[in-house]
C-alpha cells in the first residue's frame, strides 16, 4: 500500500510540474527554458563595467538583494518527513513550494526590469554581452552520463527547474545540414520544434511546429540538428525529470 501511494503521489507531482512548465512554454523562449541566474560573483563586475550612476546602482542593488542566498536556506526536509505527511498535506506542500518559487522569480524579474529601464542603449548592450550564457560545447562523460549523479529528492530545493543547455549545435554543424537550395540562394531560416527533454537531457519525439520560410527543408534540417543537442534535464526537487521544451533554431547562411 505504501509503495502504491508513493508512486501515485510521484506521478501526480510530476504531472503538476509538467502542467506548470507546459503552460509557461513560449515559442519565442530560448529552448523553452530558463537559464539559472549567474553566480553572485558576476554582480561585483557590473557597476564598474557599466559605470553606473547613483540611481542605476541603487536599482541594481535591489536586484542583487533579491537573489537567493544559499546560506539562508532552512534545514532540508527529509524524504522520511515528507513521506510521513498525509496526502492532502503533501499536495499543499508542493503547491506552496511552487507558488513561492514563482513569486521569487517574479520578484527578480520585476527588479531586473526596473534596473534595465534605467540603462542607456550602450549600457544594455554591454550588460547583455556580460551576462549572456556560454554556448560553447561542454565535455561530458564518455559513457553518456551527465556530469552530476541523480539525486534523491531534497524538498528544500526548487520544486521544479526547467531544462537548460549543455550542448548546442555549432555553426559548422548547421552548415553540414543546411538545406542545399537555401544555402546556395543565401536564404536564412528559423524553425521552432516541440520536444521532450528526457531525464538524461536528450531531446526525444521532436516535431516541427513552424518553419520560416516554408518548403525549403529547414524543418527536416532542424530535426537532424537534434543529434547535436543535449540539455541539463529538468528537475523536481533536485531529481532529473522529463520535460516539454520548445527549441528555436536559426539557420544563417554564410553567403
Amino acid at each position: 500500500m505504501t509503495n502504491r501511494w508513493t508512486r501515485a503521489f510521484g506521478l501526480l507531482a510530476a504531472a503538476l510540474a509538467c502542467g506548470w512548465l507546459c503552460a509557461a512554454a513560449s515559442a519565442e523562449a530560448q529552448a523553452g527554458s530558463t537559464t539559472p541566474p549567474p553566480p553572485p560573483g558576476w554582480t561585483l563586475r557590473i557597476p564598474d563595467l557599466l559605470h553606473l550612476d547613483a540611481q542605476q546602482a541603487a536599482a541594481f542593488q535591489v536586484y542583487v538583494s533579491a537573489l537567493p542566498d544559499p546560506k539562508a536556506q532552512p534545514a532540508p526536509l527529509s524524504a522520511e518527513q515528507f513521506g510521513a505527511m498525509a496526502m492532502p498535506r503533501r499536495l499543499d506542500f508542493v503547491a506552496d513550494h511552487m507558488a513561492a518559487d514563482l513569486a521569487k522569480q517574479r520578484e527578480l524579474a520585476h527588479a531586473m526590469q526596473r534596473f534595465y529601464a534605467l540603462l542607456s542603449p550602450d549600457q544594455r548592450q554591454r550588460f547583455d554581452d556580460a551576462t549572456r550564457p556560454p554556448t560553447e560545447r561542454l565535455e561530458i562523460a564518455t559513457d553518456g552520463a551527465l556530469p552530476f549523479p541523480p539525486q534523491t529528492p531534497d524538498y528544500q530545493l526548487p520544486s521544479h527547474t526547467n531544462p537548460h543547455w549543455l550542448i548546442m549545435p555549432q555553426s559548422d554543424d548547421l552548415q553540414r545540414i543546411y538545406p542545399t537550395a537555401a544555402l546556395k540562394a543565401g536564404v536564412a531560416g528559423l524553425v521552432h520544434m516541440a520536444c521532450t527533454a528526457d531525464d538524461q537531457g536528450y531531446l526525444k519525439d521532436c516535431v516541427v511546429r513552424d518553419e520560416t520560410p516554408a518548403g525549403l527543408g529547414f524543418g527536416n534540417a532542424a530535426l537532424e540538428a537534434t543529434g547535436y543537442m543535449r540539455m541539463y534535464p529538468a528537475t523536481n526537487f533536485g531529481v532529473p525529470a522529463r520535460a516539454f521544451v520548445i527549441v528555436p533554431l536559426r539557420f544563417s547562411s554564410a553567403k
